[in-house]
């Protein structure tokens, strides 16, 4: 595991993230160094929306995947690399590609929140057996 990712993860423990969240994380950000071919710590912001559009359009991933992914990649820019204004553009993107109103609003519920996948799955639950 590179310095950086060790970082995440330790991050991740100190704000009480759960086991399976911290792997997910890790995943997530250890594939955007793959796909991006540098490192982390030198991505640019033009890189990072060039990867949301990246999972969007080419790897047509679901709108809760790409969820997790923008809050990995958010995590990981600002409490890894310090870096705070990084993710604003991209979450914007991602909101403004919703197919239809209720993934739109699922989306803005969780930003808007600060929502965790599994507690978004939780909304997503408990609005199916009302």
């Amino acid at each position: 595991m590179t310095e950086l990712l060790q970082r995440l993860s330790d991050e991740l423990v100190r704000h009480d993230y759960a086991a399976s969240t911290i792997r997910s994380y890790i995943q997530i950000v250890e594939a955007l160094r793959q796909h991006a071919g540098a490192r982390l710590d030198r991505l640019t912001p033009a890189q990072l929306r060039r990867y949301h559009l990246f999972l969007l359009e080419e790897r047509r991933l679901a709108v809760g995947t790409v969820v997790a992914q923008i809050c990995a990649l958010r995590f990981f820019c600002r409490y890894v690399l310090k870096r705070r204004d990084v993710s604003r553009d991209e979450v914007q993107r991602l909101i403004a590609s919703a197919k239809n109103l209720y993934h739109r609003t699922l989306l803005l519920t969780l930003y808007g929140a600060g929502l965790r996948r599994s507690e978004a799955c939780q909304l997503k639950g408990a609005t199916t057996h009302e």
